[in-house]
């Protein structure tokens, strides 16, 4: 493609200096005019709209020449025998954590006790409680077998004989704990009539009473103290009641003992207290204190009902 775009333009130089009457040194032209050939006409090859600008020389310039920013690429010549091995990583020692043994530690005497019990090995259990109190080795001795012979029997596949084994030690893990426990009080009552534990005839809330009525106030009681004695069992108790006006002025009071026999030891315990409604209370609101102590522990409990007095009819006399 280049050879052919020179001969174009070397065949139009030549036209163009023929048509132009250029004068060429030579011997004369024969007279005789050599016939008229038309030459074709060539014309220059199309420039591409993204051709590169002609960079000019220094010399044209005036200026000093720039090295190029990129130096030539060079021919990379590759060795054949030459072969590359990959990088080695650098040779790295694991890190190691030290650890520092711990001392083992020694067993609860708690669950050493249990796995006595579940070896069936009791007599060890009992000495592991040794630096125990007393009363915490009394309920431990009773709660560890019976925790144990909960995991060997199914209670809903029990033979009543079970159960009832059962029953016998949770009742006795109870009676210690009775006394330690606050005394607390069931249902207090006015009433006219007290028969037995539960059954009575309540007067209602803040009942309407009279100067000289005999009342009787049903209380039951909770957390008592049993006492051992020779005739059997007896829970001594000490009552006492105290009749406040609405204005906090104390108008009457009483105190009496409340011991109560049996001969096995009781579950539950009802006090029947006598309370003579005093003469010279005058008509008005009142509110009745009731209080009861363990003789035992100490312990009291108190509790407060609302009643009112309205004087006798003139008609009914005394």
């Amino acid at each position: 493609m280049t050879r052919r775009l020179w001969t174009w333009m070397l065949c139009a130089g030549l036209a163009g200096c023929a048509h132009t009457g250029a004068h060429v040194e030579g011997p004369p032209p024969a007279t005789t005019e050599a016939p008229h050939v038309d030459m074709p006409v060539v014309s220059a090859p199309p420039v591409s709209p993204y051709h590169v600008l002609p960079t000019p020389t220094p010399a044209e310039s005036g200026k000093a020449a720039i090295p190029p920013l990129v130096p030539p690429m060079e021919r990379l010549v590759i060795d054949e025998d030459l072969k590359l091995e990959p990088p080695r990583a650098p040779d790295m020692q694991p890190f190691v954590v030290p650890v520092t043994a711990k001392a083992p530690v020694p067993e609860n005497p708690l669950q050493g006790a249990l796995r006595c019990f579940l070896d069936n090995r009791p007599a060890e259990a009992v000495r592991l409680f040794n630096h125990y109190d007393k009363s915490s080795q009394e309920l431990l001795l009773c709660l560890l077998p019976l925790a144990v012979r909960l995991t060997q029997t199914d209670l809903d596949h029990a033979n009543p004989q079970e159960v009832d084994a059962l029953l016998d030690q949770l009742y006795a893990l109870a009676a210690p704990m009775k006394q330690r426990a606050p005394l607390k009080l069931g249902t207090v009552c006015f009433c006219e009539r007290v028969q037995q534990f539960g059954v009575y005839d309540p007067l209602g809330e803040n009942p309407e009473l009279r100067p000289g009525d005999e009342m009787h106030l049903y209380v039951e009681l909770k957390n008592f103290s049993t006492v051992a004695d020779v005739r059997g069992f007896k829970i001594p108790l000490e009552g006492r009641i105290e009749v406040i006006s609405f204005e906090g002025k104390t108008v009457f009071q009483h105190s009496d003992v409340l011991e109560s026999a049996s001969l096995s030891p009781r579950q539950d315990l009802f006090v029947r207290f006598p309370f003579f409604v005093p003469q010279r209370l005058p008509q008005g609101s009142y509110i009745a204190r009731f209080t009861i102590e363990d003789l035992v522990t100490h312990r009291k409990v108190t509790r407060s009902l609302d009643f009112r007095i309205k004087q006798k009819d003139v008609a009914r006399g005394s």
